[in-house]
Parts: structure tokens; sequence; C-alpha cells
């Protein structure tokens, strides 16, 4: 699953929070680096900032896009929650 967050912040509290715009979904076929590279690939601008777990199969990502950020896996769960 790939989304398209836009950053956010309160310009009074200075909380800062994501505006989700799109999701694009696909069942890949294995769970390689080479699937999840190419599903990269096709679906994702060179120039955003990813947001991954810390899976050893995203090992090449960063080379992809302009920043590869590895979360806590909890995180991610969370801001998934949070989206929908």
């Amino acid at each position: 699953m790939a989304y398209v967050s836009t950053p956010l912040e309160d310009p009074e509290s200075g909380k800062k929070g994501s505006h989700c715009g799109f999701f694009k979904l696909k069942v890949l076929k294995d769970a390689t680096s080479d699937s999840m590279e190419q599903f990269v690939e096709n679906n994702v601008d060179s120039s955003s900032v990813l947001s991954t777990d810390k899976n050893t199969d995203y090992v090449h990502l960063e080379k992809m896009v302009e920043e590869h950020i590895k979360a806590n896996p909890l995180r991610i769960q969370q801001l998934e929650r949070s989206i929908g």
C-alpha cells in the first residue's frame, strides 16, 4: 500500500499533522526487494519522501526517492489508523 500524505502545521499552535490524499494498493506476487522496488518505481514519484517500516527488503528504496524514512512499525500502524 502506498498513500500520498501532505504535511500540515497549525500556525497558531505549531502542532504538526498530515492529510491523506489518495491510496495505491497492489497485491504483489511476493515480498522480495525486487517486487517492492518495482512497485515504488511504478507508483511513487522520485521527488517523494517515502516512509516505511524497517523491513530489510527496502534496502535500495533510498536511491529511488528524495528521502526514505524507516519508521518504527508501531508508528506506521498509528499513522494508518489515523488516516482511515
